[in-house]
């Protein structure tokens, strides 16, 4: 067997880039051949691809330029020239914006994270790779070590395991809830040909205004439907356009201040002096974001659940901007009157056989002075929610069934220590476990984007080579001494 066995659940972008990492530091540090066996948990052919990265319709594209994107996080312009040279270009001629930049469709970043996987597992003998084709159901503490439980009955052990799982499910938005189970509601957008079904004259709701909204856009428009629509969000906001060059302006340290007030003076005053020097906001939000992790943790859990409250929504339309090709189109189908994004909630809601009544209040009204609207369709745009995550994902509640993880104070994912371990129960750190991704997200602050994911990847690869290492000197001793 090999010296320290691992077990990563997940097979999209955050599993893909830990294994990379992985294998790229046990090569640079010269680790010995057999010294890790890795079992990667995934029921999909294709690795590094995920919920996020296998969008069948070409239109669902990445919203950062492709020279920003890559596995490792390192700021090269990898998958860019990966996507030249493989002529997908050719294949997509719109995903060249009119700067040069390239926009692809988020299967061709899927397909690159895929390709880079195959590569370095095939070249690299410190660790023994397999690819397991099965969905894992839950997680079990097994002496000193863990089993995992797959759908076919079957079970695997391991020393670790790397909970890498993605995007909790969406949560049915607030008033909603009475249209669970009718057919004419999308309750999980990203679901493969969620709205296959809807009509060419089909009125439809998106309930939410963010990045989901465009792609689901893009995707009506494509198959011909040109039903009115509205996009519905408390606040009626919408992802600002992608700037393609983006370098970050100034040197403020943002971790340096212990309120959302104080960080939110000093971003206003750094895009005053970035304005002075003809730069655009976007290039303070870069600084910004490069910190985004210590920023949070210099922020106590108050200041953490008032930024959540009240300036969450501002910042996400900011910083997760949409590409260029799907905010002209979004601009577009508003000019022609058949989009509409309004302000307001939703107070009640009632399924009929071939339409859904929605009542919904504008902004700034009372309740009373809800106006009832007819949709052949409502879609669900709200994006992830990690609220339920120990009840909704099969692992996690597996765990927190053994009392193993729990629920971050914010209820936004999982309470983990300062190495990605889930805290328990009675508050102790589970070793062998880490957690990558938007789980971490109550701990950690914004691990959705790619660079973000990347990092963490990579911090929690040096920490279990640094497992290994210390189980590779404890058997080395002990057969000194025998």
């Amino acid at each position: 067997m090999a010296l320290l066995d691992i077990i990563v659940i997940g097979g999209g972008f955050s599993a893909a880039s830990f294994t990379l990492h992985l294998l790229d530091l046990a090569a640079q540090q010269g680790v010995q051949p057999g010294t890790f066996r890795l079992r990667l948990i995934e029921p999909r052919l294709t690795l590094g691809a995920g919920i996020a990265y296998s969008a069948r319709d070409p239109n669902h594209r990445i919203n950062v330029a492709a020279t920003r994107m890559n596995w490792s996080g390192d700021g090269s312009d990898d998958f860019d020239r990966w996507t030249r040279e493989t002529g997908a270009v050719a294949e997509d001629p719109a995903m060249v914006w009119q700067d040069g930049s390239l926009y692809p469709a988020r299967a061709v970043f899927g397909h690159y994270m895929h390709t880079r996987l195959m590569e370095l597992t095939a070249s690299s003998p410190q660790i023994a790779f397999e690819h397991v084709r099965q969905r894992a159901e839950a997680v079990a503490a097994f002496e000193d070590r863990y089993r995992v439980r797959l759908a076919d009955g079957s079970s695997l052990e391991a020393d670790l395991v790397v909970l890498a799982t993605g995007h909790p499910p969406p949560n049915l938005p607030r008033g909603l809830e009475v249209l669970a189970g009718s057919d004419r509601f999308i309750a999980d957008p990203w679901r493969p040909g969620a709205v296959a079904d809807v009509q060419a004259d089909d009125r439809v709701l998106l309930v939410g205004t963010g990045l989901t909204m465009g792609d689901m856009v893009a995707s009506l428009r494509t198959q011909g439907c040109g039903g009115q629509m509205m996009a519905l969000s408390r606040r009626g906001l919408i992802p600002r356009p992608r700037a393609s060059t983006v370098e970050a302006f100034g040197d403020c340290d943002f971790s340096h201040f212990a309120r959302v007030s104080q960080s939110l003076k000093a971003m206003r005053s750094e895009i005053r002096k970035a304005r002075g020097e003809s730069r655009p906001w976007s290039d303070v939000l870069e600084r910004i974001r490069q910190q985004n992790m210590d920023i949070w943790a210099a922020w106590p859990q108050a200041e953490r659940r008032r930024f959540l409250r009240h300036l969450k929504p501002y910042w996400d339309v900011h910083r997760f901007q949409a590409a260029p090709q799907i905010d002209s189109l979004v601009k577009a189908v508003c000019n022609s009157r058949h989009l509409t994004i309004e302000a307001g909630s939703i107070v009640g809601a009632r399924p009929h056989a071939k339409s859904i009544e929605v009542d919904i209040k504008p902004r700034g009204l009372p309740a009373e002075r809800a106006k009832t609207h007819v949709f052949e369709r409502v879609v669900n745009c709200t994006g992830a929610s990690g609220a339920h995550i120990t009840r909704d994902d099969p692992i996690f509640a597996s765990l927190a069934e053994q009392r193993l993880v729990r629920s971050d104070s914010l209820r936004i994912g999982l309470d983990l220590d300062s190495r990605s371990h889930p805290v328990s129960c009675e508050g102790k750190s589970v070793t062998g476990l880490f957690v990558i991704g938007p789980a971490a997200r109550g701990c950690l602050g914004e691990v959705t984007g790619a660079p973000e994911l990347a990092l963490q990847a990579r911090r929690v690869a040096e920490w279990v080579l640094e497992a290994g290492t210390l189980k590779n000197g404890d058997q080395v001793r002990q057969k000194q001494l025998s």
